[in-house]
């Protein structure tokens, strides 16, 4: 028996119902559990639960149950049970019922297989017993910062996904790059050897093993680390000498360009968060932020923001932007209370002993760092009174916030903030500064020159206005004002303090308001001209240290380049004036990607492969000037007319870099951040259930498939494709879409599967082909859908159309889909915020079949209205899309607001600035002609902001979005700064919900102009690339062909489709060459000529719709079935089946676009397309008979009234399921019109039937 009292991966989960280990692939939160052992005793602890405690002396083999064991001739492992109280704990804690807590032991019964490593990747019963048996995890702390990198980034800060992350072994390799390891394959670590066993998956196993200890960590540390009893700290790899290490935190912090600025001359402290300010001589600069602690008095701490104002209704912190009299409360600091003093009421006293405040009720709240949940302490009854009294309120408690840990500076390394940077860093890079609940916990402290201070105070208007420029650092400077921006890390003496961003403008504004209309308004004036940049700029300590008035070692690191896109650069080109003036533009770095010039200045962070950049400030426009000067005073005048006007916007945007790298020409990833975000785990097991959706779960088993991040290029998904020694399929990819894509080309490509819409065939050989193959995609994003698909296609779609519709974009390769469903919903909840009634909603709203043009402003209300039912279905089924396309790895595109608003809009925002669209396709006023919000009116933001957070906050974002402002709908103003406006408004909208938003938009906004894309330039555009044409008689031959390959395919459904589809195709081509003969005949009056072509259409009608009717996906009562299954009583049913009848046929109300839309289904071709052509033929026969004129307008009301109108009304019931043999059809059809092969597709040479008579 082995007598190590721990060993790695000693415990087990066990599921008694389905007889299985378990592991993270099965129970995520596994990795949060975290081990301290102390034997014989083990703790497991977990935040969320007590701790559990384990004996290791009375779970053994030969004290407790045997649940399971695996046997070989060489080894024996016994799981046993840990008790109920451990699987209690399990259960609970995974919210299961059938979990056991094991134990294993290992026991050597005799001399192990020298072969047992080689066969693992040939025998199935090798690798199932090595998967059971430990394995050591080797990281490089190269390797190590990559996936660190990643997961910040990728995931926004959620600590989670860094527990997928285990190594180990932690190797600082640094003469090696990033996932060097994976080319390792023998380690010897003193007299331990170790061999690498599976290289995709980075792992090694121990065959020459000593004594193996887990040293555990609290549940915020991210990594788990082995230490390596009695052997020397030394590694071998190829020969290269590394040491064995555990990083703490951040990498150390490497010499900068250091710049003296000056001494500290001012400090101050505000113990209350958006209160008053105290003035201090010194200070502890920490992860606490400011902090006054005394060595004799420690219970005496007091730090800056460290009483609270916290609405116990909305559980929220208030600030000054919605309590902005908390600025006015003052502070007096004692050695036992603090004093709180306001204008108009009795000072508040507050004890500040510790033994007090044991006493205190204790609110918890969300920690940003994602650990325990920070306590915020009540600081009573009688302070809660106060804060009410003072801010005319009733729900505000007044508390104080409790540290991690007291703010001993004994106590307080590590320092979390320098450890968790990056999630800190994001709380900031998303405009957190307005969801002030974000800030409870965060800890900062603002630094300001003595330049920027005294602007600041040159340009106060109202005497309350110094309350808002709230530093809590002044370092004198001589340099300008608002340098301090430009300054990534800031040491003084032994601090190092490291830059955020600055503090944004606009803070000053909800405050100003309060006091006087002609200050808001003068504030407005000197913000628009940037005079008042910023007011200080966030920081945080990075190392800690004392602080304290006048200490002049203040140095600050400037390091900074000039980025630029090509827009910028190609406009600013265009507009050089004097030949010397290209001098002034300077850039570092140019990147492509963005058609709108400037729109870097909108970039907070920029991402090229593994750099990080941040983005600073936009470069000035002054810069040009004194230059310009000395060249020219026309050039001079001209460019100051340009810069007054804003034409030329910046020169490139200042930007410092976050995360070192290697940059070089092409690199391809800034749009970096446009990218899945889901775990490779759940994109793996997403590919992989495609697979059994597709082929079955049996199947499926012989398709192996795992997601690898580093299979191919940045950008550019990846699969590669080979068979293993079992014969199954291995298929590898960077994404669940790479995957899924690289199944359906093994299918395609090696067993000549089909996959299509509307039909599959699926015929595996027993054997499956070999296969080596690796392919690499040309693009970063395969685009999928336009805004007009779900009008047409997926309007009346459940989730099981959605499932295979997701099913089929993976297996194609799209990783980029519009996902527009329920946004009407989010629509209705923020008109009704807004006070709009039922009805004004309703006129709006547009109905299921007519949602697009709705949307992009074409029509209002028409199919409508929408009920509850529709907007609560529709909700349910985007949660199910948007999980299943993130679930793949598929990146959705949502809407954003293009600018069209309802009408009621008049009524509730009457001094808004609107235009009324023009109408759309002769639509009349009642279903046309919404409003357009004029860009520049403040509403058109507002409105913009308030959707996008309120769709996100129901479905979360992967910062892309759709929104089209002129489809099919002319500009009221053609001025080009009115285009500009309205692009920088629907974009600005987006950017002040989502600082990382993309705009995509169709480009047939561009291509709707037919004046400029004339058919010959459409003609010679086309044909400068190779396209297939194709004549009537090749068609009809082609058609003869195919029918005579029906031997051996009958029953096949693809097959079957495909005849339906091309014989209808044929019949048309027949029609229309009927037609010409049918005009030909009534131009020359021969009436007997005419009625044989006449009654010749009608009965092509006949067949036509029984070929359609033979085909399950040409049915007209598949169409209107799903519309009506979509309503739960009978006004929705009538509803939603007039949607679906109107849009294939008349398209409005009264026929605007009439038949655009049309579809060639059995049941439309019997009772709308027949009847209407039989009441003109009817109507061409009198006029020849009679030998009157034709009134085709007299027709044409006929044919609305008796036939179109009303088939629209109708509620006859169609059949859901084909009628006929489509073979037989098709083949009576042939040898009925078609009358074989012939030199001319002449209507005499091609159609066969007796009754047409040539004129």
């Amino acid at each position: 028996m082995s007598n190590m009292p721990t060993e790695l991966g000693m415990f087990q989960i066990y599921n008694e119902e389905t007889k299985a280990l378990q592991s993270s692939d099965n129970l995520d939160d596994i990795m949060l559990i975290c081990t301290e052992i102390n034997e014989p005793l083990v703790k497991l602890h977990n935040v969320a639960m007590t701790d559990l405690i384990i004996d290791l002396n009375k779970v053994t083999s030969k004290t407790g149950k045997i649940v399971t064991e695996l046997k070989t001739h060489w080894i024996v492992i016994r799981y046993v049970d840990c008790g109920d109280e451990a699987a209690a704990w399990m259960n609970k804690y995974f919210r299961k019922s059938t979990l056991r807590l094991l134990r294993a032991e290992y026991d050597i019964i005799g001399k192990r297989e020298t072969d047992f490593m080689a066969r693992i990747d040939t025998d199935a019963e090798a690798w199932k017993l090595f998967r059971t048996l430990t394995l050591y995890t080797v990281i490089t702390s190269e390797t190590l910062k990559q996936y660190d990198n990643k997961q910040y980034h990728n995931n926004q800060g959620n600590l989670t996904r860094h527990f997928k992350i285990q190594p180990n072994i932690l190797i600082s390799a640094s003469p090696f790059p990033a996932f060097a390891e994976k080319n390792w394959d023998w380690m010897m670590i003193g007299n331990v050897i170790l061999k690498k066993i599976r290289p995709t998956m980075k792992r090694y196993a121990c065959i020459i093993s000593h004594l193996l200890v887990i040293i555990s960590r609290s549940l915020l540390d991210v990594l788990f680390f082995v230490q390596i009893q009695n052997i020397p700290n030394q590694t071998l790899v190829n020969k290269q000498s590394v040491n064995v290490q555990d990083i703490n935190g951040y990498p150390q912090l490497f010499d900068k360009n250091w710049v003296k600025i000056g001494h500290v001359t001012q400090l101050y402290m505000y113990p209350l968060k958006s209160g008053g300010k105290v003035s201090i001589s010194s200070t502890r600069c920490n992860q606490y932020g400011m902090v006054n602690w005394n060595q004799r008095m420690p219970d005496l701490q007091i730090w800056d923001g460290m009483f609270l104002v916290y609405n116990q209704k909305t559980k929220t912190i208030a600030n000054f932007a919605n309590y902005w009299k908390l600025v006015l409360i003052n502070i007096n600091v004692s050695k036992t209370f603090m004093q709180f003093n306001a204008i108009g009421i009795d000072s508040l006293i507050i004890e500040i002993d510790k033994q007090t405040r044991k006493y205190c009720k204790v609110f918890y709240y969300s920690s940003w760092y994602g650990g325990t949940p920070t306590k915020l302490r009540d600081c009573g009854a009688k302070a809660a009174k106060w804060i009410n009294e003072y801010l005319e309120t009733s729900d505000l408690r007044l508390v104080q916030r409790v540290q991690r840990v007291d703010c001993n500076p004994l106590h307080e390394e590590p320092n979390f903030i320098r450890e968790n940077w990056m999630e800190y860093n994001m709380i900031y890079s998303t405009k957190a500064e307005e969801k002030t609940e974000a800030f409870a916990n965060v800890t900062r402290c603002v630094l300001m020159t003595t330049s920027t201070l005294d602007k600041l105070q040159k340009e106060i208007i109202h005497n309350d206005e110094h309350h808002l420029i709230r530093p809590n650092i002044v370092v004198s400077t001589s340099s300008i004002p608002y340098s301090e921006e430009d300054w990534e890390w800031i040491k003084i003496k032994n601090i190092i303090i490291r830059v955020i961003k600055p503090v944004p403008r606009y803070l000053i504004k909800p405050f100003a308001l309060r006091f006087l209309t002609v200050f808001a308004h003068e504030l407005y004036v000197r913000d628009k001209e940037e005079e008042t940049a910023h007011l200080g700029v966030y920081c945080a300590s990075f190392i800690s240290g004392n602080l304290q008035l006048n200490d002049d070692e203040a140095f600050a690191n400037v390091t900074r380049c000039v980025l630029m896109t090509t827009s910028t650069l190609d406009k600013l080109q265009k507009e050089i004036i004097h030949g010397d003036e290209h001098h002034l533009i300077r850039p570092n770095i140019v990147v492509s990607g963005s058609s709108i010039p400037y729109s870097e200045e909108d970039w907070e962070w920029i991402k090229i492969k593994n750099i990080i950049i941040r983005v600073i400030k936009p470069v000035p426009r002054y810069l040009i000037k004194p230059f310009a000067l000395r060249f020219l005073t026309v050039f001079a005048h001209e460019l100051y007319t340009r810069d007054r006007e804003e034409e030329t916007a910046h020169l490139g945007v200042y930007c410092a870099s976050f995360i070192n790298g290697h940059l070089q020409l092409n690199d391809d990833d800034t749009l970096g951040h446009i990218k899945s975000r889901t775990s490779p785990e759940i994109q793996a097991k997403a590919a992989k259930d495609v697979a059994e959706r597709l082929l079955g779960k049996e199947i499926s088993k012989m398709f192996i498939m795992m997601l690898d991040t580093d299979l191919g290029p940045v950008g550019k998904d990846t699969f590669k494709i080979t068979k293993n020694p079992l014969g199954e399929i291995e298929i590898r990819g960077t994404s669940g879409v790479a995957i899924t894509w690289g199944l359906h080309h093994y299918l395609k490509n090696y067993c000549n599967v089909h996959i299509s819409w509307d039909g599959t065939q699926i015929a595996l050989p027993n054997t499956l082909p070999e296969v080596y193959v690796k392919v690499i995609s040309n693009d970063r994003f395969r685009y999928y859908q336009n805004v007009c698909t779900v009008g047409y296609s997926s309007a009346w779609w459940q989730w099981q159309q959605w499932e295979r519709n997701i099913d089929w974009m993976a297996l194609n390769g799209i990783n980029l889909a519009l996902a527009f469903t329920a946004q009407e919903a989010i629509w209705q909840r923020l008109y009704q915020e807004l006070n709009l009634m039922k009805e004004e909603i309703d006129e709006h709203l547009g109905g299921p079949a007519f949602l697009p043009w709705a949307r992009m402003g074409n029509i209002r209300g028409f199919g409508g209205p929408l009920s509850s039912n529709w907007h609560n279905h529709t909700i349910r089924l985007q949660h199910q899309i948007l999980r299943r396309m993130r679930d793949l790895g598929i990146v959705p595109v949502l809407p954003a607001f293009a600018g069209h608003v309802p009408r009621a809009f008049a009524r509730l925002f009457p001094n808004a600035n609107m235009t009324k669209i023009d109408p759309w396709n002769k639509f009349e006023d009642k279903y046309c002609c919404p409003y357009l919000l004029e860009p520049t009116d403040p509403l058109f933001r507002m409105i913009g902001e308030r959707f996008l957070r309120m769709y996100i906050d129901e479905f979360g974002t992967d910062h892309i979005y759709n929104c089209d402002t002129f489809n099919e709908n002319e500009p009221s103003n053609n001025e080009l700064i009115y285009l500009r406006n309205v692009g920088y408004s629907v974009f600005s909208a987006m950017n002040a919900v989502d600082s990382k938003a993309i705009w995509l938009m169709q480009a047939w906004l561009f291509v709707h102009d037919i004046t400029f894309w004339t058919k010959s330039r459409v003609r010679a555009f086309l044909t400068s690339v190779p396209t297939i044409w194709y004549d009537r008689k090749n068609f009809y031959s082609m058609w003869n062909v195919f029918l005579k390959a029906r031997y051996g395919r009958g029953n096949n459904t693809l097959y079957r489709h495909d005849v339906v589809d091309i014989t209808r195709q044929a019949l048309q081509l027949m029609a229309d060459d009927i037609y010409v003969t049918i005009l030909d005949c009534y131009n020359k009056k021969n009436i007997t000529a005419f009625r044989s072509s006449a009654n010749a259409l009608l009965e092509l009608f006949d067949d036509l719709e029984s070929i359609l009717a033979s085909g399950s996906n040409f049915l007209l009562g598949t169409w209107l079935a799903q519309a009506k299954d979509m309503a739960v009583d009978e006004e929705e049913r009538r509803s939603y089946e007039y949607n679906a009848r109107n849009q294939i046929t008349l398209w409005g109300p009264n026929g605007e676009i009439r038949d655009y839309a049309n579809k060639q289904w059995s049941g439309v071709m019997a009772d709308y397309f027949k009847p209407r052509w039989e009441l003109f033929l009817k109507a061409l026969e009198k006029s020849l008979v009679q030998r009157t004129k034709l009134n085709i307008t007299e027709i044409n009301d006929r044919i609305f009234h008796e036939i179109e109108q009303p088939f629209t009304f109708s509620t006859k019931i169609y059949p859901i399921e084909a009628k006929g043999d489509t073979i037989d059809i098709a083949m009576k059809i042939i040898s009925k019109w078609f009358k074989g092969e012939s030199a001319s597709s002449s209507l005499s040479s091609s159609l066969k039937s007796s009754s047409i008579k040539t004129c």
